[in-house]
Order: C-alpha cells, then structure tokens, then sequence
C-alpha cells in the first residue's frame, strides 16, 4: 500500500512538473551526470513547490537543504537518473568550497588545528592521544568502511580501561562525508578534556562522572573519497548511501540496504547502552531534536529536548560572533518542523535504543573553510562541555532482585508521561537506569517479567540528580510452604520423653557453617527418608538411612546459607513422617 502511495504521488508531481513546462534541460542534465561521474556527487536546488513534493523527495532523494523559497539535493549515482527522469527544473550548485580545505603537511601542523589532517595523519593523532594519556584515554573501534578505513572512537574517562557505572556520552561527527568542521572540532575537543585534565574543574567532573565516547569520522570513505587527502569528499560512503538516510525506519521498512557502516554504529551504540549523544553536522547552523520522522508527533520529552537544546544555541550565541546559530528559532528546531527524513540515526537511537540523541549542524558552509576552524571550536567549546553534563542529572539508580540482589534490566516507565518509546531500560549487566526529565514530579513505574511492580514518586528540580535503588520483589513472594505433614497433635513419646516424642533439631537457629543434631522419636526410627526444603520449596538435600537405636543424629549441614528450610523425615515402614523448620545464621 505504502509503495502504491508513493507511485500515485510520484505521478501526480511529473505530471505537474512536466504540464507546468518545468522539464529537464538535456544540457544541464548532461552537465549534471558529468559532475557526478566526476566527483562522486552533485548538489542541486529546486524551487519549493508544495508539501506533496518535499514529502515525495524526502523519500527517495536526500535533501541536505530546505528553505521557504528553495530545496537541495544531494545527487550520488545511486540517484542520478531517477532524478533526471522527473524532469524538475533545477540548477546546479557551483561548490568552490574544496579550495578553502586546506590539508596539513605534517602531524605537528594538523595539531595545531587551523587545517585538515590526511587520513594518515588522523589516524595518528588518534593513537597518540591514547599513548600519552592512557590512564584516561583509549582507542575503541567500531568498524570499518566499505573501502576498509578504520571508523573509530576515543572513550575519555577517569578509568577508561575500566567499564565503570557511570552514565556514557556518545559524540559522533561527519556521517555526511563532505561536512567537514565538526571533524576537527572532535579531535580538538578530545585533546582538551585529555590536556585539562586535573587542571579544570569542569573538566574533572566530566572525566570523572561520565564514560565520554568520541567519533571523530563516522564515514572516511565520504572524506577521503579520492585518496588519503580531502579533495572532493562526498556526502555518502563509498556505495553512495547517505549514510543519515539510512537507518531502520520508526514504522514501515527501508527500502535502502543497511550499509556496512550503519550496522557496525548499530551494534557499537546498541551494546554500550548510551544515555546521551549527538551527531554533528553542517549546511545550517541550528541545533535539532526529534522527531525527524514524525511532523504532528511531539516527543514526550519535548520540554526536555527543547531545553537541552536552547542551552545549547544560546551558550554558542554567548561566545560566538553575532549572527552564529540562529536559524529557526533562534538556533533551535524541532527535525520534522523544519523537513522530515526517514532513516535518520537521531530517531534510531531515541525509539529503538532507549537512547536521547540531537543533531548539530554547526556551519552553514558544508566544508568550513581551514581559516574559520579555530572559529568554529571558540564559538562551540562551551556548548560541546555543557551538553555532556546533562548526563549528570536526572533519575538514577540500580534495579536489582530484591532476594539474590542480582541485578535486572527493567523497563523503567514514567505513568502519563512517557509514549512512543520513550521510556528506558536498566541494564542487564549492572542493572544501573538513568532517566533524564525536565523539572516537575512524576510518577515512575519499575517493571519485570517475574517480578511485582514498584512505582514512586519523585520532584525532580533543574539540574538535579536524584538516586533512587528500586529492588523487586519475585512474583509470589514469599512463597507458599510446601505440602508437609502436620505433626501429630499428641506426642509419639510419653510425657517423659525428653522430647515428648517429637522431631526436634538444635541448636535450632544453628550457626552457618556448623553441624545440627536432629532427634527422631520412636515410631520414626527404622528405614527412613530425610528431605529439606527451602524457603521457595526447592527440594535441595535428601539422605536415606537406618537408624535404630540412637534416636540422635549429626547432620551436617554446614554447606547452608543463611535463611529458613524444612526439613521431613518419613519412616519408610510405618508411613509416619514429621517436619521441623531450621534456621540458619551467620
């Protein structure tokens, strides 16, 4: 039905485009298809006519561009001639940015952060970081690209050779391949926490509270399209997939095959669990939560993303030149609100990981220019450390099973709040959660299969942490005793019997680790069966033995934990049987 959908709208904008005279030129689209074969893509702008067209192209094409007035496209080979065949009108982007990309010639140059490293030479710079601060800072790959090049991520933390539980940050940069200034801001962001170290405050309660993760290239072969130097980088990776068009979709399937890069950031995000990232980008400047996917769906942390954002935008505006970020709302927008795109890794990680994940589009020029770089950091330096601490606040805690203390991956759900997938997961490993909320009071709901629910209530204030261990209880406990004989209500033995006939264990609570004596009346004596229980009425001992004479036997049952058990003699001939509880102690 969806595909349906699409070919009758498909139909209806060619026909309008053709009828209204908006038809190819074969000398532009022979200039066009020149440019791609050339240089592995082409941007073009077309006039905005309705929404029927911009939701149409969105589909199938990526827009990198939308305004009031006009739209961009990135066209790949992939694309090229289903795009000459709607015969838009159209014209070419005439890029002269490449000549402003300025490569370094040695590594010492490319650290001074004013040009762009080779390939090599980032490759370096990454491994030198990890050599001269290996207490706090250490290489983690992801993967690799389609032509091989190594897609990698520095974790910066107090103990980065240790999983601690601390809350992870996950920064990313350059899915576009072509969208060049957050690259160097990453690795100089990383030499700053790296070199600032046990120098700055803010930098100690980062390093020291957060297991920080940054990856400065997510698609190399985009950058390096033409060799270990940045010439002609291109948008998409090497198969020429826009690499931010192609993730799982929040409902219905997409059409384009999951590229080598995406499944490897798939799997690395899905198995670190982050509770914070953002994926820097350029084209705009303005900062971008979800929903991307959906325009009349706001999040349930809507208040949330905005704030987060705000904070963002209006830090940059503190320390940038005037004019910096302030594209929509003043340098905030909402992704849908501004154009929707389907695929997109910031809705990926928000709905189906359990993540919070913005997008940062830092420069309106793709491919900043070397001159600006530093420009560039001084204007987002702020901004980039603030955004990390929002990790810091919200709920936290451990979810853990209220018998065993082990710990549980429980859904942790906020009641007339959370929606579309916005609640999150404690993890399975260490059982810690970390909710992160706008102020208010809330009502949070801890739930596991096997487990009874627990809710509270919290009054969360800005810029607060509050820790709340939740452990839950197993279903049905404590659990029924089981079925055993009731002890008779006269005694075996005569009134003087020491133990007027009954079984009897001492010292009775015993302590663990020591042995018990048990005393068996007359009529259990003979060919016996001795069985204990535990609390839950698992059947966890069993002895058979004779006994005739000495009613008073050691038992060891030094191996017990500390707890409650049962323990039933049956006499094998006779069919009597009793039962008496045993305590144990540390």
């Amino acid at each position: 039905m969806l595909n349906l959908k699409r070919s009758l709208i498909y139909g209806l904008v060619l026909f309008f485009f053709v009828v209204s005279g908006f038809v190819g030129n074969s000398d532009k689209d022979g200039e066009l298809r020149r440019r791609v074969a050339s240089f592995g893509q082409a941007y073009v702008r077309l006039p905005v006519s309705d929404q029927i067209q911009i939701e149409r192209l969105t589909a199938d094409f990526s827009i990198s561009q939308l305004d009031d007035k006009s739209l961009e496209i990135c066209v790949s080979p992939l694309t090229l001639d289903s795009f000459i065949a709607l015969g838009y009108d159209y014209e070419i982007v005439d890029l002269s940015e490449p000549k402003a990309v300025v490569s370094a010639s040695t590594l010492e140059e490319a650290m001074l952060w004013e040009s762009y490293p080779t390939y090599q030479q980032y490759l370096d710079i990454v491994e030198l970081f990890a050599d001269s601060f290996p207490d706090i800072c250490i290489v983690d790959t992801i993967g690799s690209s389609v032509r091989g090049r190594k897609v990698l991520a520095l974790k910066i933390s107090d103990n980065a050779g240790t999983d601690e539980d601390e809350p992870r940050v996950f920064y990313s940069s350059t899915m576009h391949g072509d969208e060049l200034g957050s690259y160097v801001l990453m690795l100089r962001l990383a030499e700053y926490l790296l070199v600032n170290y046990g120098i700055d405050e803010e930098v100690n309660r980062l390093v020291d509270n957060i297991e920080i993760y940054i990856n400065p290239l997510a698609n190399p072969d985009g950058t390096y399209y033409n060799g270990d130097t940045i010439t002609s980088p291109t948008r998409a990776n090497a198969n020429g997939y826009d690499l931010n068009r192609n993730f799982p979709y929040l409902t219905g399937t997409n059409s384009r095959p999951l590229q080598k890069e995406t499944i490897e950031m798939m799997d690395f995000m899905r198995d670190r669990n982050f509770v914070l990232s953002a994926n820097f980008h350029a084209g705009k400047e303005v900062v971008n939560y979800p929903w991307d996917s959906w325009k009349s769906i706001d999040h349930a942390d809507e208040t949330w993303f905005y704030g987060i954002s705000r904070q963002y935008a209006d830090t940059a505006h503190a320390y940038s030149p005037s004019g910096y970020m302030t594209y929509k709302d003043n340098g905030v927008t909402k992704g849908a609100d501004w154009y929707v795109i389907y695929g997109g890794r910031q809705d990926y990680v928000t709905y189906f990981l359990g993540g919070r994940e913005i997008t940062i589009e830092l420069d309106n020029t793709k491919q900043t220019p070397a001159s600006d770089l530093d420009l560039l950091w001084s204007s987002n330096r702020k901004s980039l450390l603030g955004y990390l601490g929002n990790a810091l606040f919200g709920v936290t805690g451990k979810v853990t099973d209220s018998i065993t203390g082990s710990p549980l991956g429980a859904k942790v759900f906020v009641l007339e709040h959370d929606k579309d997938s916005s609640h999150v997961y404690s993890d399975t490993i260490t059982g810690r959660y970390r909710r992160m909320l706008a102020p208010g009071n809330y009502d949070i709901l801890f739930t596991c299969e096997g487990y009874t629910d627990k809710s509270f209530k919290v009054d969360l204030a800005q810029k607060q942490l509050i820790d709340l261990d939740v452990s839950l209880v197993p279903v049905g406990y404590p659990p029924e005793e089981p079925e055993v004989p009731e002890v008779p209500e006269e005694p075996i033995y005569n009134e003087d019997t020491e133990q007027k006939g009954l079984l009897a264990l001492f010292p009775n609570p015993v302590k663990k680790g020591t042995d018990t004596k048990v005393y068996l009346p007359a009529l259990l004596r003979g060919d016996i069966n001795m069985t204990l229980y535990d609390i839950k009425g698992a059947r966890i001992w069993h002895q058979q033995l004779i006994v005739v004479d000495d009613p008073l036997l050691d038992i060891d049952f030094s191996f017990l934990s500390p707890g409650l058990y049962l323990l039933l003699v049956e006499n094998g001939s006779n069919g009597q049987r009793a039962v008496s509880r045993l305590v144990v102690v540390d």
